[in-house]
């Protein structure tokens, strides 16, 4: 038994007899040490001691700690045990002691009497290294410099909604104040970031529209600025400095962004391009002076977060590696890469930094070494960690920070960990897990999981802490509910819950099919939690991951991108047209990913061959599923066109390339669509060999495979690598291939050098 546990088996034991003695004072009984009793005929005795103790709730490592007992009474002499193996006895009730580690100590203090019975007392002490950085990450929901008031961004609505605390509340009593809405300020295009300035305005990053808007809530109207970021940028998180400035990642980019902020209530607003990261989401600050972007989906072999001084210049982005992390499946691990990374979480300390995400296990499958994915090891729940070294100025480098592997948290029954933030002293740390409609707290001092919150609405996208941490501000963003948690009675403290829009943007169905795509928490969906449809096509983009879908009868099969598809708006679905509705993923949810099924058993039955009887109408759910994936009609802006969204002259050259009938794209990459994806007069799907078929590619619904569902070609900057194996790159891979495969794949082999170029160019800024 611990220390830690054996004060408090004491402590319980004790209170419970001096209980007792309060009970049966008329009988005069009452306790001894180890609860012996005490016959009437000692009434003179003195009374039992009873122990305090005072002690601060935190300290730094080789600080010294006051412990205080004053406040015991009957007491002569006195035993503090610290919980680090020392121990001192004294004649003083106070004394200081000095923690060489990092650890939560039960410190418990021995108060003896005159005649040498005891009583014990014991405090909690965290002791953390002292806290030399101010953390700062991208979030969906943000606190201000006050925690007066916090701003949750509503992507679907266009809003930033904000709410203000009714009443100046005392040091320390954030949590207990009462917070109110007190606008909803109408937004550019799908904002997705928001963050306080010091002026009490906030900056907001808008995707859908490439757009930064500048808003005060006191002032009417609220718009104070705005600028556009190039065509396609797609800004996704954004940071507010002390200086004034804004920096944005732009994911479509591949950029990060600084937007320099005039002067004067209207100030102007002018945008610099400063550094090159594929695929840049998540921000934060990181020590020595410099900024940290998230690589969103990783590459194959591992996860990357990129490290760069935000200077006036452009700026040389160090990449920090998370590795792949070798482990055998089990029940409480599996082995896989770092992805859908979200903004790192650096400690106070400049010692640790910490990036949530998801782990996908891209090398099991029957095709690639013989294991089988289950629905437990395909991905879980990863906060991986950095060890940065510590002191204001550590990690100021890639070289300093190194992916402490041995210490990557792995969850069970999670799939995705999408946000996390830390206490003040870097002892506790929030993760919003997005499928699960949780959020988990751990204990970084103990190193052991320390509670959820659970059910705190469909998924759980940002967190924000107030400045003294007693408030969790959870963006609970498909039940458009601000969560407001007092950390200090968790995990059993009842969310404060506020509305973030008046009316729901999205038709009911479509809601509903939204949060059946993002949910794994609902059984009927996943097994224990891992897999939801969004775990691998987050904001409905792919991930992309090839991914060995042998077992299902198939191949190997790279992630498809479901943004302006219609759902089966383009025809059958998969690579190899297995499903011609939407409604066959009732397969996907009852095998893969373990669920229970939308379908009652009786239902599926009739309707399980996936292009047989239909399943559209058998479940309202299932409709809706549908439904939702029917909305998605718009391509994502290339960031390969001009600034101004206007097709370059050689992707219109290339455009003209790619209709030529001699060169045969526009054939089977036909129409508005970019696609011949459908059936046939003989009712089987059209399928093309454009020889890239190979032992990998497996099967069709168990049987042979003759040929591909012709993939569309708008989108296309926005969905690297291609192919159904994902085995091309970029286009230029794919051009090299069409070369080779003249006949098969088009006849580009015959273009001059500028030609291809012109269709590479197109290829590129379709939309």
């Amino acid at each position: 038994m611990s220390f830690a546990r054996h004060f408090t088996a004491h402590c319980f034991l004790r209170c419970a007899c001096a209980m007792a003695v309060c009970l049966a004072s008329a009988s005069l009984v009452g306790c001894g040490e180890g609860g012996d009793a005490v016959d009437a005929t000692e009434a003179s005795t003195p009374a039992f001691p009873v122990a305090a103790l005072t002690a601060p709730a935190y300290a730094d490592v080789d600080g010294d700690v006051a412990f205080d007992a004053s406040a015991s009474t009957g007491a002569v002499r006195y035993r503090f045990v610290f919980g680090d193996g020392q121990s001192e006895d004294s004649t003083a009730p106070t004394l200081t002691h000095r923690f060489t580690q990092t650890g939560r100590f039960a410190v418990g203090v021995e108060a003896y009497d005159a005649l040498g019975r005891k009583d014990t007392a014991v405090a909690v002490v965290a002791v953390t290294h002292a806290a030399v950085f101010a953390p700062r990450q991208s979030s969906s929901v943000a606190f201000d410099a006050t925690g007066a008031r916090v701003a949750v961004a509503v992507a679907d609505a266009d809003v930033v909604a904000v709410f203000t605390r009714a009443a100046p509340a005392d040091a320390g009593a954030d949590a207990d104040a009462s917070y109110a809405l007190t606008a909803r300020i109408a937004v550019c295009d799908g904002p997705r970031s928001v963050a306080f300035r010091a002026d009490g305005s906030f900056a907001v990053a808008c995707e859908e529209d490439d757009r930064v808007e500048l808003h005060h809530p006191d002032a009417t109207p609220s718009l104070r600025a705005a600028v556009s970021l190039p065509w396609g940028a797609r800004p996704a998180a954004l940071l507010a400095e002390e200086d004034g400035s804004i920096w944005v990642s732009g994911t479509g980019a591949g950029a990060v962004f600084e937007v320099e902020v005039g002067t004067g209530d209207a100030p102007n607003l002018t945008v610099h391009r400063r550094a090159e990261f594929a695929d840049a989401r998540g921000l934060a600050r990181w020590p020595g002076g410099r900024m940290a972007v998230a690589r969103w989906r990783s590459p194959e072999a591992r996860g990357e977060l990129g490290v760069f001084t935000p200077t006036s210049a452009q700026a040389e982005v160090a990449v920090v590696p998370l590795v792949w992390a070798d482990l055998e499946p089990a029940d409480s691990v599996s082995g896989g890469v770092p992805s859908y990374l979200g903004p790192p979480v650096v400690l106070p300390d400049a010692r640790t930094a910490l990036v949530p995400g998801t782990h996908a296990n891209n090398r099991d499958g029957l095709h690639r070494n013989g294991v089988t994915l289950e629905h437990d090891t395909a991905l879980r729940a990863v906060v991986a960690q950095l060890a940065l070294g510590g002191g204001a100025e550590a990690g100021g480098g890639a070289g300093a920070a190194v992916d402490a592997l041995d210490d990557r948290w792995i969850f069970e029954n999670r799939g995705l960990a999408a946000a996390a933030v830390a206490s003040p002293r870097g002892d506790w740390l929030y993760v919003a897990m997005r499928g699960s409609r949780a959020v988990d707290r751990l204990d970084l001092l103990r190193r052991t999981g320390a509670g959820a919150q659970l059910e705190v609405g469909y998924a759980p996208e940002g967190l924000a802490l107030s400045p003294d941490g007693t408030l969790l501000a959870v963006d609970a963003s498909l039940s458009r509910e601000l969560v407001l948690i007092d950390t200090r009675a968790w995990p059993d403290a009842a969310p404060q819950r506020f509305a973030t829009v008046a009316q729901e943007p999205l038709p009911a169905e479509v809601l509903q099919g939204k949060r059946l795509f993002n949910d794994s928490l609902d059984q009927r969906l996943a097994l224990d939690g891992y897999i939801a449809c969004a775990h691998c096509h987050l904001d409905a983009a792919p991930d992309l991951r090839t991914w060995d879908f042998t077992q299902r009868g198939e191949g190997m099969r790279n992630t498809p991108d479901l943004r302006g598809r219609a759902g089966d708006g383009h025809g059958p679905v998969h690579w190899s047209a297995n499903f011609d509705e939407i409604q066959d993923f009732e397969h996907d949810i009852r095998n893969a990913q373990g669920g229970t099924g939308l379908l009652s058993d009786a239902d599926f039955a009739v309707c399980a061959e996936p292009l047989g009887t239909p399943k559209a109408g058998r479940s309202a759910d299932l409709d809706a599923l549908a439904a939702y994936l029917a909305s998605l009609t718009a391509f994502p802006r290339s960031a390969a066109r001009a600034p101004d969204g206007a097709l370059s002259a050689a992707a219109t050259a290339g455009k003209a390339i790619f209709e030529r009938a001699d060169v045969g794209c526009a054939s089977c990459h036909a129409g508005d669509r970019g696609t011949d994806s459908g059936f046939g007069q003989d009712g089987h799907p059209i399928l093309h060999d454009v020889g890239s078929l190979t032992a990998a590619s497996g099967q069709r619904l168990g049987g042979s495979l003759s040929g591909l569902d012709t993939p569309t070609t708008r989108g296309l900057s926005a969905t690297p690598p291609y192919g159904h194996l994902g085995q091309w790159v970029d286009v230029d891979a794919v051009l090299d291939h069409a070369s080779a495969a003249s006949g098969k794949h088009g006849n580009v082999a015959q273009l001059s050098s500028e030609e291809r170029a012109q269709l590479r160019a197109y290829l590129l800024e379709a939309e």
